[in-house]
């Protein structure tokens, strides 16, 4: 008997740590990079949902979320699709999706890519959802982030994005100087 309860602990212990492997590399991955990571800034409008489920926070629209979609077959199209979105800077220094893949093996291990969805639909211009959708924040502070931007300006989002993990990191949400 005392031999099945060593074998049940090793066995209980080897569960947990296969358990907590994932979240403890994501976390290594982002604080310690093998290389550092590129920082992309975004343009975003910010509005203040009320939701006693989830908390303050704001969500975030980025600005020039529609772009081109390549040319696909009409199989394609009608479906919720999700692409890698590689990623460039404009003349401005923000961030612009300079083209788009579906499997990521055909991306180069230093372009900065990262997933996003879009809905298919007939046209070729489509609005792309980013993962990045919420930004959580103070109490107090979620109805002022709102009510800075009722003018119609925009706030910054800059997101660190590691190339060769494919992961990003929201960095900060700063209002424009």
């Amino acid at each position: 008997m005392k031999q099945k309860k060593r074998l049940l602990l090793l066995m209980y212990t080897l569960c947990l740590g296969a358990i907590l492997y994932y979240p403890a590399d994501v976390i290594c991955s982002i604080e310690f990079p093998a290389e550092p990571p590129v920082e992309f800034r975004f343009k975003v409008t910010v509005y203040d949902p009320y939701d006693p489920f989830r908390g303050r926070y704001v969500q975030l629209a980025v600005k020039e979320d529609s772009v081109m979609m390549p040319d696909l077959p009409q199989s394609h199209y009608f479906t919720d699709r999700t692409a890698w979105a590689v990623l460039g800077k404009d003349a401005e220094g923000f961030a612009c999706i300079t083209r788009f893949e579906f499997d990521r093996k055909k991306l180069g291990d230093d372009e900065c890519a990262i997933r996003v969805k879009w809905p298919g639909g007939a046209q070729n211009k489509n609005a792309v959802e980013y993962p990045f959708s919420r930004y959580y924040v103070n109490e107090q502070k979620a109805p002022e982030l709102e009510n800075e931007l009722r003018d119609g300006s925009y706030m910054v989002l800059t997101v660190q994005v590691f190339a060769k993990t494919r992961r990003y990191a929201v960095k900060s949400l700063d209002p424009v100087k």
